[in-house]
């Protein structure tokens, strides 16, 4: 018991005496995952110290910190003698060391060294929140359990697959959980020499192993063959009763030649904070569910700008070409759209031959309405949408998926990641004025994310850990206007100018004032975001290249392309440099 309090920093100031006087005053609780240790409110009859395991701390019902093992739990309520301020539960299964008052006076009498390493302790803490954001952030789980929660068993070539992606990593031991007995022991040695664990299951048939297993677990991975019907199992039930939202991922696996549908069915019932399609025979989507369990999945967010989006494709073209995998991807508006077709399986080339085919062919920005409702007819958008992108869902697509579009029912931002995918890009991209705004089902209306939010990193980062590349354009030339007010045309000079065209002095057109309008607030929200690990890759345009220029795509596709790879191939920036792995 000694050395294994020893290892506490709170305690390792004291002597083996004072330690073997706290191991006879303490009591030693084990608590199963899912176990609340203290709820908001109670009132401070106790000490806690961590001994193993994790805990996580809830403010409304929503976890914004964690505690792991050394630290003190409570210590604020217990020394100020308030009630206290938060609900704390144990995430997996956990011990912890608890002194009740009348100990703890009486070993502060003996040892008031543990004070001071309690202190250290909170101390340590505090200063790790001054910068923490409101919500925990996701990250990696230090244990991560894999199972196949239907009863088939796991597919050994995903059980191979996974031990293979983690055998080179020396922060991770996997462990093929084959018995019981000693599994907590033997987890807790391997957190102590501070490396992760894997968990793999293959037969969750046995109930104790299972047991075993899951008591471990900061992340789940349901694994389901995608072949058997979408009900929850008892398996599943038990699993989502004992595990948060945050921690739980589900993973559908493919037979080869299956068709990857009905994703919708399988997660109306599972409030989980990723899910992941597993083809068996494409090694990249195990290799991609490894990363994402090591915190280490790379995300691509792309912003909004009409006609600028076709440089997104270009940027994509080279990343491909560096061989930079691409984990999950999102944007608003054009940047939904290029996001969205990439998920789905669709080449920067094809891609920006889509768009051609969609605005300079087809000509979907240029079917005019009656300008009660929106300056576009949106229904010439609307098909082409669907024929380009389908009719599938987001839940079925290769790579994880976001849009964003705002929301003027709630008046908030909106982040789609369930639904017919062609759907999820026409909200994001509904232009206030130009197109109809997007109605859902329950008559919520949705217009352009980028009102709110163009450039939506902050969304990738509440998603999921590790790293990610951010897409943006650079800064246009401050709008003027070599008209005053006084000379604003009015409604017979703009009718004359639709025929003889537009004057050299004429204002600011009403894409122009839109398209700026729209990409201000997000750049002064942007410009106070730390980087952290994140790299933000500033795509060039051609020059003079309007917003809704959609004639110039193929000039700034092929620009993008150049430019990023030849930062990308030459000696370039460490940032860039990095994302190579």
């Amino acid at each position: 018991m000694i050395p294994a309090l020893r290892r506490l920093d709170s305690l390792s100031g004291l002597s083996d005496a004072e330690l073997a006087q706290i191991a006879r005053d303490a009591e030693i609780r084990t608590l199963p995952r899912g176990t609340v240790l203290m709820r908001r409110g109670d009132q401070p009859d106790a000490l806690y110290l961590v001994l193993r395991g994790r805990f996580v701390v809830l403010s409304d019902g929503r976890p914004i910190a964690e505690i792991g093992t050394g630290e003190p739990v409570g210590e604020i309520g217990f020394f100020a003698g308030t009630p206290r301020s938060a609900t704390v539960v144990a995430a997996r299964e956990s011990a912890v060391l608890r002194l009740g008052r009348d100990k703890y006076d009486a070993l502060i009498a003996q040892s008031p060294q543990l004070v001071q390493g309690i202190l250290a302790t909170l101390a340590a803490r505090l200063g790790r929140s001054v910068a923490a954001t409101p919500e925990l952030q996701p990250r990696a789980g230090r244990v991560s359990v894999v199972i196949e929660a239907g009863g088939r068993g796991l597919d050994p070539v995903l059980a191979r697959g996974l031990q293979a992606e983690f055998a080179a990593r020396f922060d991770w031991q996997t462990i093929v959980v084959t018995q019981a007995e000693g599994l907590a022991d033997a987890v807790a040695r391997i957190e102590q020499d501070g490396q992760h664990v894997l968990l793999i299951v293959p037969d969750a048939q046995d109930d104790a192993l299972t047991s075993a297993a899951l008591a471990q677990a900061d992340t789940v991975v349901m694994v389901r063959d995608a072949r058997d019907a979408p009900g929850l199992t008892g398996l599943e039930h038990r699993i989502l009763a004992e595990t948060l939202p945050e921690n739980l991922h589900l993973a559908r696996w493919f037979v080869s030649g299956q068709s990857v549908t009905g994703g919708g069915a399988w997660l109306a019932d599972r409030p989980v904070a990723l899910h992941h399609n597993i083809r068996a025979g494409v090694a990249a989507d195990i290799a991609r569910l490894g990363r994402f369990l090591r915190g280490e999945a790379t995300g691509l967010v792309m912003c909004g700008g009409g006609s600028f989006g076709t440089a997104h494709f270009g940027a994509c073209k080279a990343l491909q070409e560096a061989g930079i995998e691409i984990d999950m991807i999102g944007g608003t508006s054009i940047g939904s759209a290029i996001a969205g077709a990439l998920a789905a399986g669709i080449t920067p080339d094809d891609g920006i031959a889509m768009l051609e085919d969609m605005f300079l062919r087809k000509k979907a920005m240029s079917k005019y309405a009656f300008p009660r409702y929106s300056v576009l007819d949106h229904q010439v958008f609307d098909v082409e949408l669907r024929r380009h992108l389908g009719t599938g869902d987001i839940e079925d697509l290769r790579v994880p998926f976001f849009a964003v579009a705002t929301s003027l029912t709630e008046a908030a931002r909106v982040t789609i990641r369930r639904g017919p995918l062609w759907q999820a890009v026409r909200a994001s991209t509904s232009l206030p004025g130009i197109f109809q705004p997007f109605v859902t089902a329950e008559g919520h209306v949705w217009i352009d994310g980028g009102l709110m939010d163009n450039t939506p990193i902050g969304v990738m980062r509440s998603l999921k850990p590790g790293r990610n590349i951010v897409l943006g354009f650079p800064s246009t030339e401050p709008m003027t206007s070599a008209r005053t007010y006084d000379r604003l045309p009015g409604r017979f000079e703009v009718m004359r100018s639709l025929v003889s065209g537009a004057p050299a002095d004429a204002p600011p057109s009403l894409f122009a004032i839109l398209a700026d309008a729209m990409t201000i607030t997000s750049r002064r929200a942007l410009a106070d975001i730390a980087p952290g690990e994140d790299v933000f890759v500033e795509v060039p345009l051609p020059r003079g290249m309007s917003f809704l220029d959609w004639t110039r795509g193929r000039e700034a596709f092929d620009g993008a392309h150049r430019a990023l790879r030849d930062r990308l191939d030459g000696a370039g920036t460490p940032t860039l440099a990095m994302l190579r792995g």
